[in-house]
């Protein structure tokens, strides 16, 4: 079974909580029993060294003070028997035969305390050493550990109490530390899952540590894919219009040529001023229209290059004002010029450019339905670009549908195809530029086209 990430942090953590302090435990158990018993072992060595000087060891007031001031008892023994003994109590005999058995074969000497472990209950340290001032007998030291090992198993159990309280404690902060790391990254997981399956516009949680950035960056790529997709979603659109362009091009064209000749033909045989020459005019004028529609057609289906040479963008914006004057004149509109004067001549493709101006006010007029104001204005930027600004008061627009306005077949007007804006985008981004639209206050739109100074579009194939 493959543990969670949670648990391959905690295990790991807490199998070395556990031998540390199991090593730690037995190590400080090890060392305070052995100081334990190395002082008891010394003590009675020296308490023998003294008992064996000249004949102390015969003297029993001595061997009294000695296990007085040692808490120890003092056996003084020869081959044929105890010569004195500071033991009394039931256990006197069998201890004292312990005493002289555990110095059977065992090296004694005048110049060194030797000291053993007596075999048997209770426990025992005896010290020997040899009496210098009578060859032959011995004197003994003997200390009952029952008190030490009473108190090494209380060390034990404290040491064992303590090692499982810290055992405890670091598996509490482990087990906090592992959530602090796991929990963050189990939250991006079910992010991740969610926005997978049915949640797509949702967002990771951002921050400053690791896990911070790695949402970040998860958002960041949820941002890509999204403007993957809406850009796929364009091309296809805008491939779709292309082909529909195509096909609505080739079959609109040549009847919509023959049309105009002979709308052309007729106008000129018409007398000037007649009500039929008003007429025919009014039909050329609709043709015109029809013919921009087929234009923008073609060009969605197959966009040309741009043929560019110096022009002042002042000029191009008066020839634009020029073609929609009639039409404003006739609705009432007020067009307002703002142009800066200051403007320096530009690389422009001044057909292209036209049309996307012309295709911007049209919208512009389109939008006042009973009158109102048109303003144009045009000036440089801080950023070294120059702004193209339409307004208008008309109905405006919403602001949700802003961005969309500029996908192919979206469009707010009745009987609109929605092809216009596109085209108009596309020759403003080919010279580099940018276009946005936004409601005005109290009513209206705006549309703010941005053109670079100098090209930073593809070079011209013309």
């Amino acid at each position: 079974m493959r543990l969670s990430l949670h648990h391959r942090i905690v295990l790991p953590f807490a199998a070395v909580a556990v031998l540390a302090i199991s090593a730690v435990a037995w190590v400080a158990y090890d060392v305070t029993t052995t100081t334990v018993s190395a002082r008891v072992r010394a003590d009675i060595a020296n308490a023998t060294s003294v008992a064996g000087r000249g004949g102390m060891a015969l003297n029993p007031a001595i061997l009294s003070a000695i296990k007085e001031a040692t808490g120890a008892d003092v056996i003084t023994f020869s081959d044929s028997g105890v010569i004195s003994a500071t033991l009394d109590g039931p256990d006197r005999d069998a201890l004292i035969a312990r005493v002289i058995a555990g110095a059977a074969g065992r090296p004694i000497s005048s110049d060194a305390a030797l000291v053993v472990e007596l075999p048997g209950a209770p426990p025992v340290f005896a010290s020997y050493r040899a009496v210098s001032a009578q060859p032959g007998t011995n004197v003994a030291v003997l200390k009952d550990t029952s008190d030490i090992e009473q108190a090494n198993a209380t060390l034990r159990n404290t040491i064992v109490g303590a090692a499982a309280i810290s055992l405890l404690v670091m598996l509490g902060a482990g087990q906090l530390v592992a959530r602090q790391v796991t929990a963050p990254i189990t939250q991006l997981a079910a992010f991740a899952e969610r926005v997978s399956t049915s949640h797509p516009n949702e967002r990771a949680a951002g921050g400053s540590d690791e896990v911070g950035r790695l949402g970040a960056a998860f958002n960041g790529m949820l941002e890509r894919l999204d403007a993957a997709q809406a850009a796929g979603v364009s091309a296809e659109k805008l491939g779709l219009a292309g082909l529909m362009a195509a096909r609505v091009a080739h079959d609109v064209r040549n009847p919509l040529s023959s049309i105009k000749m002979q709308a052309q033909l007729l106008n000129a045989s018409l007398a000037p001023g007649s009500e039929s020459r008003e007429m025919t005019e009014a039909m050329l004028t609709d043709i015109g229209q029809v013919e921009s529609v087929v234009g923008g057609l073609l060009e969605v289906a197959n966009p040309r290059g741009l043929k560019r040479a110096p022009r002042p963008l002042n000029d191009i914006i008066e020839g634009v004002i020029r073609q929609v004057t009639p039409q404003c004149r006739h609705r009432q509109i007020t067009v307002e010029r703002r142009l800066a004067t200051d403007l320096p001549v530009m690389p422009l493709d001044a057909e292209r450019l036209t049309h996307a101006l012309l295709n911007v006010v049209v919208n512009a007029t389109e939008a006042l339905r009973e009158g109102g104001t048109l303003t144009i204005t045009s000036a440089r930027s801080g950023a070294g670009d120059v702004l193209v600004v339409v307004d208008d008061d008309g109905v405006g627009i919403d602001a949700a549908m802003a961005a969309r306005l500029f996908d192919p077949f979206v469009t707010t007007k009745p009987g609109g195809v929605g092809l216009g804006l596109v085209n108009a985008k596309a020759a403003i981004e080919s010279h580099g530029g940018t276009i946005t639209l936004a409601p005005r206050q109290p009513a209206g739109t705006r549309a703010t086209i941005r053109l670079p100074l100098t090209p930073t579009a593809a070079p011209s194939n013309g």
